[in-house]
């Protein structure tokens, strides 16, 4: 069975990175994709795959990454 995580590498959390996508299936395949969706590290969630919620992050804004996320997510395990 596939799975895909969300995850971002960040060295600085002040400054925007985008998030990457990498997608396993035992050990024939194992695959990633650097998205353009940027976030800040110090607002990302590695458990939950997205945006923490604070003051920082609007709910509009929150809820549109996340679901840009989603989105690519699906798009990868179709």
């Amino acid at each position: 069975m596939a799975t895909v995580k969300a995850f971002i590498k960040a060295y600085k959390t002040d400054t925007p990175v985008k998030v990457r996508f990498r997608l396993r299936s035992g050990k024939e395949v194992d695959a990633e994709y650097t998205s353009e969706i940027e976030v800040l590290p110090k607002y990302w969630d590695s458990k939950i795959q997205g945006i923490k919620t604070s003051p920082f992050y609007s709910i509009s804004d929150k809820l549109k990454i996340d679901s840009e996320i989603y989105e690519l997510w699906k798009l990868i395990t179709t």
